[in-house]
């Protein structure tokens, strides 16, 4: 699924208004993919649009260990062991997925596919719980208590409408301010933004605009770890 930009050249040019001046076409799309690109690399989200349902591949995550105390206290709820003998007494597991909504779609109608044996499992919630309810997309398959989901790299196919269902409207002020700062630098190519108090040149620092950092941590940002 192709991504999009936040914003248009239209709605870039209002924002800068009397700065717009002489701005073509090329340079505002410029400025505009580039902000759209750096907010996705900031907030980990790609913000694309749900369409239609496809076709994607994840890989489940279970706490391993030999000692069951341990692996108690260090992962509680959702980790899980991986022993089917043990899984009906365990908590259900969760797949991390790709950011979805269950708008235009039903969570049974989200399919879930061992891709080696064709296996077919059906989630039963997504999670966050309250994710709709706070108008945030959901990250997570949650199945049912005893369901052994297979550990293979990739090996489970997930079909689904990712996406979100509109770009949030902090994350399109967050592309025209990061927009408009691009097609200024063109007058500042050295990086130079101007003169301080005391003569002191002020030189663009990889800082992030602190109110676009202040827009960014809304709770748009997602969070990756590794275990």
């Amino acid at each position: 699924m192709a991504v999009a930009d936040f914003c248009t050249t239209a709605e870039l040019l209002t924002y800068m208004r009397s700065d717009a001046t002489g701005i073509d076409a090329t340079t505002s799309g410029l400025a505009i993919t580039a902000a759209s690109d750096a907010i996705r690399n900031a907030t980990n989200r790609p913000f694309e649009l749900q369409t239609t349902a496809q076709d994607r591949y994840f890989t489940i995550k279970y706490a391993y260990s030999s000692n069951l105390g341990a692996l108690a206290y260090w992962y509680p709820w959702p980790g899980v062991f991986p022993f089917s003998s043990l899984s009906a007494s365990l908590p259900p597991p969760m797949l991390e997925v790709d950011d979805f909504f269950l708008t235009n779609q039903t969570i049974g109608q989200i399919t879930v596919t061992d891709t080696i044996n064709a296996t077919t499992y059906t989630p039963t919630q997504g999670w966050p719980f309250n994710a709709a309810a706070e108008g945030k997309p959901y990250t997570q398959l949650v199945f049912a208590q005893g369901v052994t989901l297979p550990t293979g790299e990739g090996q489970l196919k997930v079909n689904a409408k990712w996406g979100w269902v509109t770009v949030p409207t902090t994350i399109k002020n967050a592309c025209l301010l990061q927009a408009a700062r691009y097609v200024k630098r063109r007058d500042s190519p050295a990086g130079i933004q101007g003169i301080d108090q005391i003569g002191g040149v002020l030189r663009v620092t990889q800082r992030l605009d602190g109110d676009i950092a202040a827009m960014l941590s809304s709770g748009l940002r997602r969070w990756w770890g590794a275990v």
